[in-house]
């Protein structure tokens, strides 16, 4: 699969996944201009969903000093997060409409 053909990414994360280990991935994903990344953060005491996460790509850069350049073009921006408490359940609009309700979420 090629990344001028994938609309988002998402990945499941596990206690093994450090921070550093997905802001490396979150980054390579907006460099080669993936526009959604969603993550799905499981909760460490039964087999459940935690947090969904969902991110949109950034590729604007903020006016800066003259001298200084952004150390990456582009990032992604936190534009959506859903937990179990929420009645609804995921409910979002982009790239596509998405709605899960969390009876289709349980393991």
């Amino acid at each position: 699969m090629r990344a001028a053909d994938t609309v988002l990414v998402g990945e499941v994360l596990s206690p093994s996944n450090t921070q550093s280990d997905i802001e490396a991935k979150k980054s390579l994903y907006a460099a080669a201009g993936i526009l959604w990344y969603w993550e799905v953060t499981l909760r460490p005491d039964i087999s459940a969903i935690a947090t969904i996460r969902a991110y949109g790509l950034e590729t604007g850069v903020a006016t800066l000093p003259e001298g200084v350049r952004p150390l990456h073009r582009s990032d992604f921006r936190l534009v959506g997060e859903w937990t179990h408490t929420d009645p609804v359940g995921v409910s979002f609009g982009y790239p596509f409409p998405i709605y899960i309700g969390w009876s289709a979420l349980a393991f």
